[in-house]
């Protein structure tokens, strides 16, 4: 897989299994907005399952 980060706020993000019967490829992005005493992060990926169909997932992440 790979990941390409710019300004260490904007994260893109895919990849591929071989191999595998279940899963094959897979992407994602990430969004990291600092604010005055915390981090604030919004995540997003999707993978495509062969049999189950595809997985969205979204993460909400506040630092300290």
């Amino acid at each position: 897989g790979l990941e390409y980060v710019w300004n260490k706020i904007l994260f893109i993000r895919g990849g591929y299994k071989f191999n595998v019967d279940e899963q094959d490829y897979s992407f994602g992005a990430g969004l990291n907005v600092p604010i005055s005493i915390a981090e604030f992060t919004l995540d997003y990926s999707f993978s495509n399952f062969q049999r189950l169909g595809s997985a969205h997932r979204f993460s909400i992440i506040l630092g300290f």
